[in-house]
């Protein structure tokens, strides 16, 4: 026995030491990182651990942290609000970010230029967003059953289709800079009672719009 016992203790120590390391790596919160040569910066790639809250700092190593990768936070069921840095350096949110995250409740970021298609579609828990893209990308918040309320800045100058489809919103508030609404943007809006807009400033799509029935356009120009 007692010429087996180093050997026990060393069995001992290597299985503590396998659990330790498997719950660190499952359970503690990690965001994962890839450099993008195209945007001279580190995306988003993914995230680990069980927090319920994220923050997303504005560097890694030294270098700007510019973007959200593809499928980044996609069906995370943990995560119910995601922080940016005050310095954040966000210029891109890629398709499927945020799709299909469950309790996702509320998003803020201001600075993005790109979101990409699909980012947000069936984050069913989404009630509310305040952004600043340039460009808004096709089925952005398709299937948010829940979004109410979505804040544009006044960056945005194109809208592609079916961007809120499946939504909840009532009231749009769509900024001067807007440029182009893609066919269908708004189609099976069941709640959407009004959209106000600058006419002078939108150089397409005025023929959809007003063909959408039931619904209030305040022209603002």
């Amino acid at each position: 026995m007692k010429k087996n016992l180093p050997f026990l203790i060393t069995l001992l120590i290597l299985i503590f030491v396998s659990i330790f390391t498997v719950c660190f790596f499952t359970l503690h919160e990690r965001i994962i990182y890839t450099y993008s040569e195209e945007y001279k910066g580190y995306l988003v790639s993914d995230i680990k651990g069980i927090s319920n809250e994220i923050t997303i700092p504005s560097t890694y190593k030294d270098k700007n942290v510019v973007g959200i990768g593809q499928r980044a936070f996609y069906k995370n069921e943990r995560v119910k609000k995601i922080n940016f840095e005050d310095e954040s350096k966000i210029k891109i949110i890629e398709k499927l970010a945020f799709s299909e995250c469950s309790n996702l409740e509320s998003f803020e970021l201001v600075g993005t230029y790109n979101i990409e298609r699909n980012a947000f579609s069936y984050a069913t828990s989404l009630k509310y967003v305040k952004i600043s893209p340039v460009n808004l990308g096709a089925s952005v918040f398709y299937g948010d059953t829940n979004l109410e309320e979505v804040l544009l800045g006044d960056n945005l100058k194109n809208i592609g289709t079916y961007a809120f489809s499946k939504t909840k919103i009532e009231i749009l508030n769509l900024p001067k800079s807007l440029k182009n609404i893609s066919y269908n943007a708004f189609i099976d809006m069941p709640y959407l009672k009004e959209i106000s807009l600058y006419k002078a400033n939108i150089i397409s799509d005025l023929e959809y719009l007003n063909s959408l029935n039931n619904i209030k356009i305040n022209d603002l120009s």
